[in-house]
């Protein structure tokens, strides 16, 4: 499987289209999660998600050896998402996003709870517990050491405790 994968990577960084459309398709479901999780909005995070592929289809030469695709291209997506963040006025409420008409009112406080926190604290504690990555792929997405991820998900979890009275 290791062996198929690298020589995916190695075909799409020689020009390979199909090549590299098999690799994207193996990971767009999380590059489009990681923009979701900064930006709130599922629109947003397609339309990064587009370009964090664009921008990786464009400068896969410059995939250095041994850094696996879809590590590379959800860091991409995590710094599209954050320049986009950046750049926005005032956020919409992303817990429209997430509501479900039947959905048992203390899932709906800690996803709001969640949705609620910086993008600092949101993005490794959603990778954690919604995509089941590990803590030291969180930090090589995100570029900080395994330690900080480590800190970050407990300031979350401390956060949203406070936030629902203890009850998390």
């Amino acid at each position: 499987m290791e062996d198929e994968y690298n020589k995916l990577v190695h075909l799409a960084k020689n020009g390979d289209q199909e090549a590299f459309i098999r690799l994207a398709d193996s990971c767009k479901e999380r590059v489009a999660k990681i923009a979701f999780y900064v930006l709130g909005n599922r629109d947003e995070a397609e339309d990064v998600a587009q370009e964090a592929f664009l921008r990786a289809f464009v400068g896969i030469r410059g995939l250095k050896d041994g850094v696996p695709f879809d590590l590379w291209v959800s860091k991409i997506s995590r710094n599209l998402s954050i320049d986009r963040l950046r750049k926005r006025r005032p956020q919409a409420d992303p817990v429209e996003e997430w509501s479900k008409e039947n959905e048992p009112e203390t899932i709906l406080d800690i996803r709001e709870a969640i949705m609620e926190l910086p993008a600092l604290f949101r993005l490794p504690l959603t990778m954690l517990y919604f995509d089941d990555m590990p803590t030291d792929a969180i930090a090589r997405i995100l570029g900080v050491p395994q330690g900080t991820v480590k800190s970050r998900i407990h300031k979350a979890k401390e956060m949203i405790k406070r936030r629902l009275g203890g009850q998390f």
